[in-house]
């Protein structure tokens, strides 16, 4: 049975977004839909990121073809900041991620699309409430090392 590392992937894909890949400390999985991911201290990013999936969609379209989406809320929490010095930070986000599988002859391949919106504390919610605001695209290759 094949596996996903969760806190490996996860480090590092927080490490390689934010540019520091030594930024995670720790990160703990509860169950599949809930992962504790702690930042060094001193992090302008904030000191914990509380993740939460909560729908997942899967499809396997043919023998070679695998779709599936997952629905993210992120909770990122720090420390207070200059602006208000007296009020701990709180970010709250929400994401989605869409894969899709390609079972090739020598690897198996994916692109991740990652789509990001806009927070209701922003102003311009009413207008793009449920549209991305920002799209990440990754393509991946996974393959047994020789």
């Amino acid at each position: 049975q094949i596996r996903e590392d969760r806190e490996f992937n996860l480090a590092n894909s927080i490490g390689a977004h934010l540019g520091d890949p030594n930024i995670v400390s720790s990160v703990a999985c509860d169950g599949p839909n809930r992962a504790t991911v702690e930042l060094k201290a001193g992090s302008r990013n904030g000191e914990r990121l509380e993740l939460f999936t909560t729908p997942r969609r899967s499809e396997m379209v043919d023998d070679s073809l695998f779709l599936c989406s997952e629905s993210l809320r992120q909770v990122t929490l720090g420390g207070p900041t200059f602006s208000q010095p007296g009020v701990a930070r709180i970010v709250i986000g929400e994401y989605q991620h869409f894969w899709t599988f390609r079972h090739r002859p020598d690897a198996l391949t994916a692109n991740l699309l990652t789509a990001a919106y806009i927070e209701p504390q922003d102003p311009m919610f009413i207008d793009a409430y449920n549209e991305p605001v920002l799209v990440y695209s990754h393509n991946l290759r996974f393959s047994t090392p020789c």
